[in-house]
């Protein structure tokens, strides 16, 4: 059984660790992985301008970075961290191609 700190240190919200980012970003290089998927019915085409397009629209749309935050959900299985933390993420990873 958690201890209560345990618990409450476990469930605030926290920045991506190393590993973490790691598997995000793999993930989205691989055109094989999970982000081509989740992505294909968001924009026009898997054009890199497209998906850069996307990435700008999640800075400045909740929706859309409620929508990528789920796929970082999915990569990561880990849901207990804040849509500025996305944001935080986008805007600090080269993400675009």
């Amino acid at each position: 059984m958690k201890s209560i700190n345990q618990y409450i240190s476990e469930s605030q919200d926290k920045y991506f660790t190393q590993q973490e980012i790691g598997k995000i970003t793999k993930d989205m290089w691989d055109k094989n992985g999970q982000f081509y998927k989740f992505i294909k019915d968001k924009v026009d085409s898997l054009s890199k301008e497209d998906i850069n397009d996307y990435l700008d629209q999640c800075l400045d749309d909740d929706r859309c970075t409620a929508e990528f935050a789920s796929y970082i959900e999915m990569i990561i299985g880990r849901h207990n961290f804040s849509l500025e933390q996305v944001q935080q993420f986008i805007n600090t990873e080269d993400l675009k191609g």
